[in-house]
């Protein structure tokens, strides 16, 4: 009976010792995080993506965002997305048009308030919520389509339009215009516009792209965030020559859980993205 006792006490030991640990290295994430405008950024026009010469779906997207009715939804729909209000927009019932075709909403998920994945909230569509997919359900009932969403990586869309043969396609993840993309794609007139803000510990509050020097700087592959970078820490760029890692991701979430862990000293993001984030896990 000894014997058994030493061996329980000695297991309890160690499972002690196993849990402690456990718990201490969950413990080692930076603390609160906070959104900072970055000093001296443009401003940047969101607006909606379509294959290049696809001006019938241009002048019909022009159309509705110039509508008193598309602007007073747009503002409901930031405030109920963002948790600053309970009222969401009226939804239309699509399915009447099942008959006439479908909007296909190209668009990645994990750039709320935009669009983020949610399959409880009315208005939801395969999964996926936000600001832009509900501009895309009252277009898609102005053109009198159902509308389907797909979901997938955000450097994905601008090869999904260009492949687009049918025209029904339409790029609405938060894309800002910038001349390199209209190259290569036709956008609707602006819906909204952003700057890009530096997501960082709240001790650190960085400002500005001299804040991040010799630091590693997450980034969401194809964005702005990205384009902004990558100028920053090229030849003649603020940061050149810095010590400046930027690491690009397939999603935010993904940045900003290594930002959490100490993986990286800051993160290079679009306004209402960013703010979302750390208001979220805050």
């Amino acid at each position: 009976m000894k014997k058994n006792s030493k061996i329980f006490m000695a297991l309890m030991v160690v499972m002690v010792t196993v849990m402690s640990t456990f718990i201490l290295v969950g413990c080692t994430g930076i603390g609160k995080t906070v959104a900072t405008e970055l000093t001296g950024a443009e401003t940047e026009a969101f607006a909606f993506a379509v294959n290049k010469g696809n001006t019938t779906m241009v002048e019909a997207l022009n159309e509705f965002v110039l509508l008193d009715s598309t602007v007073e939804a747009f503002n409901t729909s930031v405030a109920f997305h963002d948790n600053k209000s309970d009222v969401s927009i009226l939804y239309p019932d699509l399915s009447q048009y099942k008959d006439n075709g479908a909007i296909i909403m190209l668009t990645e998920a994990t750039f709320a308030p935009y669009e983020y994945l949610n399959n409880t909230l009315e208005g939801s569509v395969g999964g996926v919520a936000g600001v832009d997919v509900d501009l895309m359900i009252l277009f898609a009932a102005s053109q009198e389509k159902t509308l389907t969403v797909k979901n997938i990586g955000f450097d994905s869309i601008i090869l999904e339009l260009k492949n687009d043969k049918v025209g029904n396609m339409i790029g609405a993840a938060g894309m800002s215009v910038t001349a390199d993309r209209q190259l290569v794609l036709d956008f609707s007139k602006p819906y909204t516009e952003s700057i890009q803000y530096i997501i960082s510990a709240e001790e650190n509050s960085y400002a500005t792209l001299a804040d991040l020097k010799g630091l590693i700087v997450g980034v969401q592959e194809g964005t702005t965030g990205k384009i902004t970078m990558d100028k920053a820490i090229a030849e003649g760029g603020a940061l050149y020559g810095a010590g400046v890692t930027v690491k690009a991701y397939k999603s935010t979430i993904d940045a900003y859980m290594d930002l959490e862990n100490g993986r990286l000293g800051a993160i290079m993001l679009d306004e209402k993205p960013a703010k979302n984030l750390v208001a979220k896990n805050n």
